[in-house]
């Protein structure tokens, strides 16, 4: 969590948890971020985010994802910086992915996600 240096408020926080299921084997999740709006475009959602992935990966996980919507493309552009890949799970994602790398102007480059056949 990132605090307001002269309030003591806190202003940006994140959340790394174990989650565990048969995609995700001894996962972890980077997840509830939030930034105060008056403290927003400052990089504390950047920094909250990179803490709680370094703390995962010191734990041990290796598999550590997230979940977002399509329409938080600013939330999307900062987890592709931090080397967040698309988790292509379904044949459908690929184009939404497409159109969320144009948002963020982002290479499209499908052939170097992950792919997993969507289970039924």
């Amino acid at each position: 969590m990132a605090l307001d240096g002269q309030s003591g408020a806190i202003v940006a926080t994140a959340m790394g948890l174990h989650d565990h299921s048969d995609r995700h084997p001894f996962g972890a999740e980077l997840g509830w971020v939030a930034v105060d709006p008056y403290h927003r475009r400052k990089g504390l959602g950047t920094a909250v985010c990179a803490s709680v992935t370094a703390r995962l990966i010191h734990a041990g996980y290796r598999d550590i994802h997230l979940y977002t919507e399509d329409f938080r493309v600013a939330a999307l552009a900062l987890y592709l910086k931090l080397g967040y890949q698309p988790f292509i799970y379904a044949p459908d994602l690929v184009d939404r992915w497409r159109h969320v790398c144009d948002a963020v102007n982002w290479a499209f480059t499908p052939d170097a996600w992950p792919l997993i056949e969507a289970r039924t």
